[in-house]
């Protein structure tokens, strides 16, 4: 037989409806005797998973004032532990009678419920009101306070319960039912109503004995952040890939970071999940003492910051390369309860280094919009103190540099940078003299390294326009035309070098002209000495901005500039002598796609014909018009009016000139 257990009929202290009761231990008793009697199952039927169980094990904390104590056992599960409110009322804040709640991930949220001890005479006194507020971590602006920030960031709350129990009798139970399902990560819980400490009213306060929380589907988002990831050597990574699914409503959001730098660091928790130092955590009493673990973490000063998000799988690297150690961050979203993305695998394509510390910059510095200028790039590398690049034969041992390059490619072996490195007890990086200057207690280790390079024989430049007449130097000297190939296309521009480039008495200057349109232009460099297998070359850090091209003249001025007819006058008579006019002009100052039009009217503002029509952006413009309208008919002969028009960034441009047909 199976028999039920309904509690849907309970209610609070005022009638009103509650969710369910409150369950910890159920009793079976059999109170008559049968033959070989048993019990197939037992089944609790609840509003739903409550959330609130394993806020601590999904890397959720709650931090409190001192004035509500062991916030974390209203979230244990066990109805028999809790967490005393103090009764501040209004003065809560100064009082410090609040919590503030990270639950570790966002949830959608239905519901949340909590019950409270009643009045217990020079013990307890009831939960005379509270307020509640949720968030799922938009960023604001401003907090009212410090206790409200999650993780020092401000963020938007939303008051979801104002609670007055100065009522009689007082209630003990709470249900807060949303209508629509809430994206919630955030809960923050103070006092509110009621004023009083024991002293003046033989009382502790409130208590609560258990808070939960309801939701629906999965959640809507979740931050995922890699272990610190060892490469075990410097390696130039290409590219990013990975393999999801994205429902509608759904997206995949991953970036990166590299470094240089790592420390093992030893990190002190308490039971709530909050961080504190070592001190900090040998003076809480054991009862209070959480893990202690020991990771690596990054050295920030040698870290990159956050790249930006990736725009799609195969993405080229956006992060400083080469590089020994990276991060990965994933965030995954959803806009609906009822669907998820999923990812399965994430990919880094590396290969070796090219080699460490080379840097590009472009002169001059400066230029104008919509002109030739000649523009020269240098790739050049810097030395590490106590950094040596040694060559080697297959066999492993030790050449010159002249032998190496004499060697056919089955014999060479390879090209190692060797490096010194001196660290602190912080283990922050040094000099060699700083390290000799420190007590012996103070000094870090120092340590040794070797990474393989291939140094380079292809350059890559990003341009602007189509670059013209290019020349090659390498370590200062011209090389000859017949010695290097040149590819060039309407925006890159690629170079083979006769030789491998290894070291800093190489550089590598590339000369060429081109045509800028857009204030702060980048030319972004890449080198490779491995087919395919590009790496990208950080502006040179002596230099701000030492890759990027100025256009002063564009803070202000027309966006349409140097528009020419020519010729004027036209006589479209067939006898192909001026049969058309050509319309040139540059468009500067727009950085997004835009409506580009060239018209003609005739003396009266009739439309004769709309010659072009695109969307496009800054650059050199050139249209021609056979003296036509928009029938494919020979226009009468007259003075006519040519429009240029660009719809811009920010405003609109129109520039006229005059036309003359004749036959």
């Amino acid at each position: 037989r199976t028999f039920e257990v309904n509690f849907d009929s309970e209610k609070d202290r005022h009638g009103n409806p509650l969710m369910g009761r409150y369950l910890q231990n159920i009793r079976i008793v059999f109170d008559k005797k049968v033959e070989d009697p048993g019990l197939a199952e037992v089944e609790v039927i609840t509003p739903g998973e409550n959330i609130a169980l394993k806020t601590l094990e999904r890397g959720g904390k709650v931090k409190y004032g001192g004035r509500m104590t062991k916030v974390e056992q209203i979230f244990d599960g066990l109805i028999w532990t809790g967490s005393t409110v103090t009764l501040a009322g209004a003065d809560w804040l100064r009082q410090h009678v609040w919590c503030n709640w990270d639950l570790g991930a966002t949830f959608w949220v239905d519901a949340m419920r909590f019950t409270s001890e009643g009045r217990h005479m020079r013990w307890r006194s009831d939960l005379e009101g509270f307020r509640i507020y949720v968030s799922d971590g938009t960023e604001a602006p401003t907090s009212p306070a410090d206790v409200w920030k999650v993780d020092g960031k401000d963020v938007v709350w939303e008051r979801i319960a104002d609670v007055d129990n100065k009522v009689s009798p007082p209630r003990l139970n709470f249900d807060i039912k949303f209508p629509k399902p809430k994206r919630i990560r955030y809960i923050f819980f103070h006092h509110y109503y009621g004023t009083g400490y024991w002293a003046t009213r033989a009382s502790a306060g409130g208590y609560i004995w258990e808070f939960q929380i309801f939701g629906e589907g999965f959640v809507p988002g979740v931050t995922l952040r890699s272990p610190l990831i060892d490469l075990g050597k410097m390696n130039n990574i290409t590219s990013i890939s990975w393999e999801g699914i994205t429902p509608p409503g759904t997206k995949i959001e991953i970036r990166t970071r590299t470094g240089e730098r790592v420390r093992e660091v030893t990190r002190y928790f308490d039971k709530a999940g909050n961080e504190m130092t070592k001190e900090q955590y040998e003076r809480l009493p054991k009862f209070r003492q959480g893990p202690i673990k020991k990771e690596k973490q990054p050295i920030e000063k040698y870290w990159s910051k956050w790249s930006p998000v990736y725009k799609g799988p195969g993405a080229r690297f956006a992060s400083p390369s080469p590089s020994r150690y990276l991060l990965i961050e994933v965030n995954l979203s959803s806009e609906r309860p009822d669907v998820a993305p999923s990812l399965k695998s994430i990919t880094l394509f590396y290969s070796k280094a090219v080699g460490s510390r080379l840097s590009a910059e472009v002169n001059p510095r400066t230029a104008e919009p919509g002109r030739p200028e000649r523009f020269k790039v240098v790739v050049r590398k810097r030395m590490y103190e106590g950094e040596v690049i040694s060559w080697h034969d297959k066999w492993g041992r030790k050449i010159t540099e002249e032998r190496w390059r004499k060697l056919p490619s089955a014999i060479r072996g390879p090209v190692v940078e060797e490096r010194t490195h001196w660290y602190d007890e912080e283990g922050n990086e040094i000099t060699k003299e700083e390290w000799e200057e420190l007590k012996p207690g103070k000094r870090g280790k120092v340590e040794h390294t070797k990474d393989e390079i291939t140094g380079f024989n292809r350059i890559l430049i990003k341009t602007p326009s189509k670059a013209e007449d290019v020349k090659l130097r390498i370590g200062g000297r011209p090389v000859p035309p017949d010695s290097f190939v040149v590819e060039v296309r309407e925006d890159t521009l690629t170079l083979d070098l006769p030789k491998l480039v290894f070291t800093p008495e190489d550089s590598v200057e590339v000369e060429f002209s081109c045509v800028p349109y857009f204030n702060g232009t980048l030319f972004e460099v890449f080198v490779a000495g491995i087919p395919g297998a590009w790496q990208m070359v950080p502006p040179d850090p002596v230099r701000k901005n030492a890759t990027t091209v100025m256009l002063p003249s564009l803070t202000k001025g027309p966006l349409i500039r140097d528009l020419k007819i020519t010729p004027r006058v036209i006589t479209p008579n067939g006898d192909g002598y001026n049969d058309e006019l050509s319309i040139s002009f540059t468009v500067s100052r727009v950085e997004g796609l835009r409506w580009v039009k060239v018209t003609l009217y005739n003396v009266e503002g009739r439309l004769i014909r709309e010659v072009y029509r695109s969307l496009g952006t800054s650059g050199n413009y050139k249209i021609r018009w056979e003296g036509k309208d928009g029938s494919g008919d020979a226009v009468p002969p007259g003075v006519y009016l040519c429009e240029v028009r660009v719809d811009g960034d920010a405003t609109e441009d129109r520039a006229n000139r005059t036309v003359v047909v004749v036959y």
